[in-house]
């Protein structure tokens, strides 16, 4: 018998297999001439790596990666390959929007989608020494994670000022009414259609900030 495999590993990583639930293109990803970047952040040294296109020669080395990239601290398994141990890139230099990558390859203009309103800013956690001991066998994720508050807020500081700038455009929910824990179907559902529906009503403006024009 074949082993189980867990939830984050059947969402992340196996459900967009051939013949899954949600089939991943990947004819059209490997034909594709865009590249990509996924990072993830490596829990025993406490550094970032960044993959890209040709680190992702088959599906799986693809879908291992998203998984990696994706993963919670605490909530979720940590995945292990290649010999490191690997969680969430939103633990990272930049608290999980990764302007800096993008900076550091020469980009000067950026359409940035974020998942909470303009106004949000995370909090320090209350109870730090709980998290260390949590990850006492990680010492430089429970770091990362107890400082990912700074990093993040002052990331978003970054991105408005581009916005002013007229360097970039930022995507921000007029209102985020689930968070990371949310199971009620309804109210997902519900969150997307508000969700699509404004990204109806930006797209216009965001093609004539990329300089595409309508067809």
């Amino acid at each position: 018998m074949g082993r189980e495999c867990s939830t984050a590993e059947y969402i992340y990583q196996k459900a967009g297999g051939p013949e899954e639930a949600l089939p991943f293109d990947w004819d059209a990803f490997q034909s594709s001439p865009a590249d990509m970047r996924i990072v993830a952040f490596d829990a025993v040294s406490g550094e970032e790596v960044v993959w890209s296109k040709k680190d992702t020669p088959q599906i799986e080395d693809l879908m291992v990666r998203v998984r990696a990239s994706s993963t919670m601290p605490a909530l979720m398994p940590p995945v292990h390959l290649d010999g490191h141990v690997y969680v969430d890139g939103a633990m990272g230099e930049d608290g999980g929007i990764a302007l800096s990558q993008a900076q550091r390859e020469r980009f000067e203009k950026f359409v940035i989608v974020l998942t909470q309103e303009s106004g949000y800013k995370k909090v320090p956690q209350r109870f730090p020494a709980v998290y260390r001991s949590i990850f006492r066998r990680y010492p430089a994720l429970g770091e990362a994670l107890l400082t990912r508050w700074a990093r993040y807020n002052e990331t978003r500081e970054r991105i408005f000022a581009l916005e002013e700038e007229g360097k970039a455009h930022v995507f921000a929910p007029d209102r985020m009414p689930v968070d990371n824990s949310t199971r009620n179907l309804s109210r997902l559902a519900a969150a997307h259609r508000a969700g699509l529906s404004q990204a109806r009503r930006e797209l216009p403006a965001i093609r004539e900030f990329v300089g595409i024009s309508e067809e």
